[in-house]
């Protein structure tokens, strides 16, 4: 078989393992309405916000995050239809995405992750994504924090439809000392990452978010320069995430050498963005996920 065949063969099998959840796990209706709405320019205010407020539990988690440390607004915002003058369209837009991603997610759990701290990673990593590109004065800096959020998705997928190749992987990863993604690539052709975007191609993400969480576990010197930023940034704050986790279940990964040079990340500036991040991490937490401790 050539590496292109191979390359065919396992793309099929990602997709085939989403294809197995799509019924499980949809984006809530409301969801899906808001992104049409902001998309269209013509939508009032007073249009979007009352399609939040037909979803009490989105509506809950939009106003507990514009309050939170994450914005630290000067005022507080007690409504939804001030929450979207506030922030605009495209950033509730964002929130009401990962809100209602973390939603859809929760119907899998699968046994073998304590989801709980799952999620405190995944937050971290977003955090971690979005000062990192605000530091490097990079556009997008709010999708990296979707992205960084919902990077490691692919995981619940495999540990959920594959729980004997997850464990397995999972334990070859510490016997070797070796990162878990490598692992899951040269046995099962896949990794995480890969899953993560299916996923969200299912989902019709924007770009944006989906092609640095598919290239973030790739090597940089393969990734197209245009993308090589986004994909260092979320490499980067994965691998944070991934060092300060509660799991500590498999070795962390690597800094990749390219990433830490298109960063500029030292020893300093990684200190300063981790109090930084530590700093909102609970009050995000507690906004994006109510129950879970931190």
């Amino acid at each position: 078989m050539s590496a292109s065949q191979a390359q065919l063969r396992e793309a099929h099998r990602v997709e085939d393992l989403v294809a197995g959840i799509r019924d499980l796990i949809p984006l809530p209706q409301a969801y899906v309405r808001i992104r049409e709405l902001v998309a269209d320019p013509d939508t009032r205010i007073s249009e979007l916000a009352e399609v939040i407020a037909t979803d009490p539990a989105l509506t809950a988690r939009l106003l507990r995050i514009a309050n939170s440390a994450f914005y630290a607004l000067p005022d507080p915002v007690e409504s939804v239809h001030r929450a979207v003058r506030v922030l605009g369209f495209q950033e509730v837009n964002r929130i009401a995405l990962a809100t209602s991603a973390l939603g859809s997610l929760d119907a899998l759990s699968p046994e073998h992750i304590d989801i709980h701290s799952f999620w405190r990673q995944s937050v971290y990593c977003g955090l971690f994504a979005r000062k990192l590109a605000g530091f490097l004065r990079e556009t997008g800096s709010d999708a990296l924090f979707v992205a960084g959020l919902l990077h490691a998705t692919g995981i619940i997928v495999l540990a959920h439809q594959l729980p004997a190749d997850y464990l397995h992987c999972v334990e070859h990863s510490r016997r070797h000392d070796q990162p878990v993604n490598q692992v899951q690539k040269a046995l099962l052709g896949f990794d995480y990452a890969d899953l993560a975007a299916a996923l969200l191609d299912f989902w019709q993400l924007p770009k944006s978010i989906i092609q640095p969480i598919a290239l973030h576990t790739s090597a940089l010197e393969d990734v197209d320069e245009a993308l090589r930023t986004p994909a260092a940034i979320l490499g980067i704050a994965a691998t944070v995430a991934d060092a300060t986790s509660t799991l500590a279940t498999t070795p962390s990964s690597r800094f990749d050498s390219q990433a830490v040079q298109l960063t500029h990340m030292n020893t300093e500036r990684l200190d300063g963005l981790m109090v930084e991040t530590e700093a909102e991490l609970v009050d995000v937490i507690a906004a994006l996920i109510p129950g879970s401790s931190s």
